[in-house]
């Protein structure tokens, strides 16, 4: 049998409060990511669903929050990168 990882306390009572997972730096708007279709058309692996299903068990959340950098370009354009939580932690 696997145990759960009890969240501290004050942690549950912060995001309680705040209604945020504890540690959140800020929001991004939604509308502002970029999905690519072969990304929208594929389906998660069966290890993934259990990978995802026990993190909901042992945390609350079904996912890691999302890290991103910005890179300004020489044009002016800005660039968001996804840091980690998906593609190892960089």
């Amino acid at each position: 049998m696997y145990s759960l990882k009890r969240k501290a306390i004050w942690k549950i009572i912060w995001e309680h409060i705040y209604r945020e997972p504890f540690g959140t730096v800020g929001y991004m708007d939604i509308s502002k990511i970029k999905v690519p279709k072969y990304l929208l058309n594929s389906h998660p692996s069966d290890l993934k669903v259990v990978t995802y299903y026990n993190r909901f068990l042992k945390t609350g959340y079904l996912d890691e929050p999302l890290v991103v950098k910005t890179k300004i370009l020489k044009n002016g354009r800005k660039i968001v990168f996804l840091k980690n939580s998906y593609y190892g932690k960089n």
